[in-house]
Order: structure tokens, then sequence, then C-alpha cells
């Protein structure tokens, strides 16, 4: 996220719902798009409200977990940034994966 203070105690960032998102890796599923775009700037999701879009204060709040089986089948993840410019868009962009047959 652009800036944790900002968010500190505000919904995505609290401990127990850091600590029910982090459980999902101890299932067993790896979350894809993080090996595919690692790095800062990984927003999925920009608030309407002061310019939160054009400024590039978002935060990554849409993931791709996958079973160890799938997860060994994807060859790309990309977040559609472009989806979010358009009029009428959401507040959220998507997280597209590749999957290839075996």
């Amino acid at each position: 996220m652009w800036d944790r203070e900002f968010f500190d105690g505000k919904t995505h960032v609290t401990q127990p719902e850091r600590d029910a998102f982090a459980a999902f890796a101890g299932t067993g599923f790896t979350e894809v798009s993080r090996t595919f775009i690692p790095g800062e700037n990984t927003y999925t999701y920009w608030d309407y409200q002061q310019l939160r879009f054009p400024k590039n204060q978002g935060m990554r709040i849409d993931f791709a977990y996958c079973s160890p089986a799938l997860t060994s089948a994807v060859s790309e993840v990309v977040i559609d940034r472009n989806e979010r410019k358009g009029k009428g868009a959401s507040d959220h962009v998507p997280v597209i994966l590749t999957i290839n047959e075996s």
C-alpha cells in the first residue's frame, strides 16, 4: 500500500485480517501473482476519493491463491491497470492468470 500509516487500524491492515490472510499460506496454497509481479506498486485498488488512482496511491487487495497443481501450470500473471482508466470503471482491477493445459 502507498502509506501504511494512513491505513493503520482501518480495513485490510488490522492484525486479525493480516493473520487470517497469512493463514492461506499455511494451507499449501501459493499466492502466484507475487511470483510473477514482485516488488512495489503492484496495486489492484485505488479509492475514488482524493484522486488516488492518478497519484498511484493504492492498495494490493486482489490476489491469486492457487493449489500446488495449479501453481505449476501458471505461466503468466498480469495486473490490468488499464481497466481502471475507463469511464465507469471499478475501483479494482483484474488480476489475470495464464494457465497452461497439460
